[in-house]
């Protein structure tokens, strides 16, 4: 039998490295500069860790939906459906023939469900059960902070559209932070909201002060 959290990370390393060949255009036998899929992925189990941990939240449910929540991300589309009712229907498979305990896997499968989106309508009431809430908040606390300036600077490079100048890369940063708001304000639980607040703080601050830098003003 598998540990399960060895089929968790080899299937979403595989998906995220196909996802970075096809967004990078480079053929299997090249490695692309930047996976920002699994960067992306292992800053979203440490998140939903420490949030479960703290939270007294189900860690099993929570690390097994934190690998596999974006497994469908970039991938075809196999019938009707985004791509975490995508990644959420693959689920039984993955975990079967693994440690896993059975009588968890529809809950990784809901949380993996309800993960997606951005941001959430003000005084929406927070997502439930525990564990679900607690991958949305991780999954959005990943795009917040300097994790964000890292992940947003390198990942961009492969867009036909990405800033190619200083100037070019803080007027798309700065355009970005009513979205660095939102998904701060759209957090489910007290510690996540704790911590959104601090790191899109942090986000637009930095490219404050790089915009101030590069005027030669400070």
């Amino acid at each position: 039998m598998r540990l399960w959290r060895d089929a968790v990370r080899q299937i979403c390393e595989a998906r995220a490295e196909a996802e970075s060949r096809n967004q990078w255009g480079l053929p299997p036998e090249v490695e692309p500069p930047y996976n920002y899929r699994l960067e992306h992925v292992r800053a979203v189990v440490t998140l939903a860790l420490r949030l479960a941990g703290e939270l007294g939240a189900d860690a099993e449910v929570v690390e097994a939906a934190a690998w596999l929540h974006d497994i469908a991300k970039g991938a075809p589309g196999d019938g009707e459906g985004h791509h975490g009712e995508r990644a959420a229907r693959e689920v039984p498979g993955i975990l079967a023939d693994t440690d896993f305990p059975l009588h968890k896997v529809l809950a990784v499968c809901d949380a993996i469900v309800k993960h997606v989106g951005l941001t959430r309508e003000p005084g929406t009431p927070p997502i439930e059960p525990l564990e679900a809430a607690i991958l949305w908040d991780a999954d959005k606390l990943s795009k917040l902070g300097y994790t964000a300036v890292v992940h947003f600077a390198r990942a961009g490079l492969s867009y036909w559209d990405a800033a190619v100048t200083t100037d070019g890369a803080i007027r798309q940063n700065q355009d970005w932070l009513p979205m660095n708001w939102g998904i701060a304000a759209s957090l489910n639980t007290p510690l996540a909201l704790e911590l959104g607040a601090a790191r899109a703080e942090r986000f637009a601050a930095f490219w404050d002060e790089l915009a101030r830098e590069w005027a030669g003003l400070a």
